[in-house]
C-alpha cells in the first residue's frame, strides 16, 4: 500500500470528498449555463435549446456514472492526505494539476465507454476551469477561515474539567503572558 494511503483517514476525508464532488457537479451545471448564455447572446436560440436538451440527457445518464472519477483521482493525487500540508502557490498548482488529470481521465473514459455521448468544447473547457477554480477556491477559503477564527471542539477534553494549578515562570514576559492567557 502506498505511503500516502496509509495516512488516509476516511472520517476526516469524507466531508472534503463530498465537497469536491459537489464542486464538480456545480461546475458542470455552471459551464452549461455559461455556454447557453453565450449561445443566446450570439442570437442562436435553437442551438441553445438543443444544448440544454442534450445536456439534460447527458447529465442524467452519463455524468453521474463517471463523476466519482474526480474524487478517486484527487485521492491518488494526495488531495486528502499530503496536500493538506501544502500552502500558497504549491497547493494551488497541486490542485490544478489534479483537476486537469481528473478531467483527462474523465473525458477519456467518457469517450471509451459512451462513444458519441459527450459534451461539446463550449461546455468542457469552462467545466475544467470552474472545477479547478472551485477546488482551489474552497481550500483557500477554508485556510483563510481557519487562520482568522479560533476553532474549538464542541466538547471540552476530559483533562480540562480538572482544576489544576499551574506555575508559569516568567509570566510577566512576552511568551509567559501569552501562555498564561491561553491557560486561563
Amino acid at each position: 500500500m502506498p505511503q500516502f494511503l496509509r495516512s488516509f483517514r476516511w472520517r476526516d476525508a469524507l466531508p472534503r470528498m463530498a465537497a469536491d464532488f459537489a464542486v464538480v457537479h456545480l461546475s458542470m451545471i455552471a459551464s452549461l449555463a455559461i455556454s447557453v448564455v453565450y449561445q443566446l447572446g450570439a442570437g442562436r436560440a435553437t442551438e441553445a435549446e438543443a444544448l440544454v436538451a442534450g445536456f439534460l440527457r447527458y447529465y442524467a445518464a452519463f455524468f453521474w456514472l463517471l463523476s466519482p472519477v474526480f474524487p478517486a483521482v484527487f485521492l491518488l493525487n494526495g488531495f486528502y492526505t499530503r496536500s493538506r500540508a501544502y500552502s500558497g502557490r504549491r497547493k494551488f498548482l497541486t490542485i490544478v494539476r489534479g483537476v486537469g488529470l481528473a478531467a483527462l481521465v474523465f473525458f477519456a473514459l467518457n469517450f471509451l465507454l459512451f462513444g458519441q455521448e459527450r459534451v461539446g468544447r463550449s461546455v468542457a473547457v469552462p467545466f475544467v476551469l470552474l472545477a479547478a477554480g472551485g477546488a482551489a477556491g474552497s481550500r483557500i477559503l477554508k485556510d483563510l477561515l481557519a487562520r482568522r477564527f479560533d476553532l474549538k471542539p464542541k466538547t471540552a477534553p476530559a483533562l480540562a474539567s480538572r482544576p489544576d494549578t499551574v506555575l508559569v515562570v516568567g509570566g510577566a514576559g512576552y511568551i509567559g503572558s501569552l501562555l498564561a492567557e491561553r491557560l486561563l
